[in-house]
């Protein structure tokens, strides 16, 4: 649920910072960052950006848990309860369905999240309902960013 506000010049620090390489940088003319689905919530690229510019939408997250927490698989069983009889993998195919659909929801969405995001009014709306203005995720003062790549290697 990470996303770059419009304060971020695409200079890339973000992917460079990342432990797991999991932000990759897109777009040809101002580059900004994704966030894959491997990231780890580290948070180091927010503890570095040099403009502040990485934010967490919270908003899009109660959007997320919402679509996240509908019943699909009941639906989905529901309706084919008359070709497919309800027996001892019940439980199987219903959790497999609603692990299935969450990874596709969770997927979707933040494919979703980063296209409506260069939208300048919806990035507007993301950066003013986040709480990360009242939190940063920040890093020890002495510690600087090439110490951190340093060590990781």
């Amino acid at each position: 649920m990470f996303f770059a506000s419009e304060d971020c010049t695409g200079c890339g620090l973000c992917a460079e910072s990342c432990p797991v390489k999991t932000i990759k940088m897109v777009g040809n003319n101002k580059p900004r960052p994704y966030w894959t689905f491997t990231c780890e919530s580290c948070m180091r690229c927010m503890g570095y950006c040099p403009n502040k510019a990485v934010e967490v939408s919270h908003s899009f997250a109660i959007i997320l848990y919402f679509l996240t927490t509908l019943p699909v698989s009941v639906y989905i069983l529901n309706g084919l309860s008359e070709l497919m009889p309800t027996g001892p993998y019940f439980f199987v195919v219903n959790a497999l369905l609603n692990y299935s659909y969450i990874l596709f929801a969770l997927f979707i969405a933040y494919l979703v999240l980063f296209w409506l995001i260069q939208i300048s009014l919806l990035n507007k709306l993301c950066t003013y309902t986040t709480l990360t203005h009242i939190y940063r995720r920040y890093h020890e003062p002495d510690t600087k960013l090439g110490d951190m790549l340093k060590n990781q290697g």
